[in-house]
């Protein structure tokens, strides 16, 4: 199964978002706090697309409850390969439960994107596709891209800078404080713990080192090209909006709840004031149910796209109101007027030769066999 990477459900009324439109929603206020970024290749963010699994992020999992299958019984089956590369179910648990805990972690802390509380193989991520393919799709695509630049950069005798050094000779005992706190035994039983039942040091390590050669290596390459291409600052308008979410979870016909409100809305309009009265009374979103519903700064791009569409029309004025649905609910909406234009720098043109040099590294076709995968326990 192939699916486009990305955060395609994303919380509340957020659209996916390039590091530069992070950078956007932190100066323009509390989009920051709910709005995750863009990965078209997965666990990709702006120009620095390779991530990768920091001992940080692994620690941080203890209080995620997990859900896996498997018996654990082919630890060595090649999930995928790519030219002379391959990827067994050992590494393939390494890529998919990272990438699944820095999402949670991230994202979906409480639960708003997918339910921390059922598998994730019985959780839609679109009408074709599970929570659980999408991890296992980009956990390939992470392995493929991860080892296309780590093989580029040994090829190049590139050196791993002494921080990444230092955190791979550090890491057992990292680990060995991390199991203390959940009084496991030690680094490897950890491991396993957090990967499954074959996860141990030996194969982790490397698994690390592969992902910290990639990353900094990019990171050397990104630098490269932004001192040959260089950035440009441009001005981006911005609009002011408040809504209400009647979220599809909580009520079982949210367009009747969300019409019912909306008449309210209607009962006194214009009434800013009010609507955010009601904004804190009903509405699902948690990143502005406490503020009447107002995000400010609000520009071109950053929600889902009908959302997006109803904010920014030209003929948008102040006072305006309507229903808007998205994945998640039903919107109430409220314009606010025109925000405060953001000065940022624009590198898209670095971006674009970045993502080119990027994907000129994968030359070999990736064949993938999920029937091999296994989730461990």
């Amino acid at each position: 199964m192939e699916i486009e990477n990305g955060l395609k459900k994303c919380p509340e009324c957020f659209r996916d978002l390039t590091e530069e439109a992070q950078k956007l929603s932190e100066e323009g206020g509390a989009a920051a706090e709910n709005a995750p970024a863009e990965n078209k290749k997965h666990g990709f963010t702006g120009p620095q697309k390779i991530v990768f699994a920091a001992v940080a992020a692994v620690v941080a999992i203890a209080v995620i409850f997990l859900f896996r299958g498997g018996n654990g019984e082919n630890p060595d089956s090649k999930v995928a390969t790519m030219g002379d590369y391959s990827l067994n179910n050992r590494d393939f648990n390494y890529y998919y439960w990272s990438d699944y805990y820095s999402f949670v972690n991230t994202y979906n802390t409480d639960g708003s994107v997918f339910s921390l509380s059922k598998p994730l193989a019985e959780q839609q991520y679109d009408d074709g596709t599970t929570w659980q393919d999408y991890f296992m799709t980009t956990a390939v695509n992470n392995w493929r891209d991860i080892t296309a630049a780590a093989a580029q950069a040994q090829k190049e005798g590139f050196e791993l800078p002494s921080e990444y050094a230092s955190a791979l000779n550090s890491l057992e005992s990292d680990l060995n404080s991390a199991a203390e706190t959940l009084k496991l035994s030690g680094a490897e039983e950890y491991l396993q713990y957090s990967y499954g039942e074959y996860a141990d040091l030996e194969s982790f390590s490397e698994f690390l080192k592969t992902n910290y050669l990639a990353s900094s290596y990019c990171d050397q390459i990104y630098s490269q090209l932004l001192e040959q291409y260089g950035s440009q600052t441009v001005s981006v308008p911005t609009v002011n909006i408040r809504h209400i979410l009647i979220s599809f979870d909580e009520f079982e016909n949210a367009e009747e709840k969300a019409n019912e409100i909306y008449q309210m809305v209607l009962s006194d309009p214009g009434d800013e004031e009010f609507f955010g009265d009601l904004a804190n009374e009903y509405s699902s979103d948690p990143g502005s149910n406490t503020n009447g519903g107002l995000y400010k700064n609000v520009y071109d791009g950053m929600m889902v796209e009908s959302f997006n569409d109803w904010c920014m029309d030209p003929q948008r004025q102040y006072g305006d109101t309507g229903l808007v649905e998205t994945d998640y609910g039903w919107h109430i909406m409220f314009f606010c007027g025109k925000g405060d234009d953001l000065e940022v720098n624009d590198t898209s043109e670095v971006d674009k030769q970045y993502n080119a040099w990027l994907d000129s590294l994968i030359t070999s076709e990736v064949k993938t066999d999920f029937s091999k995968a296994e989730l461990y326990k």
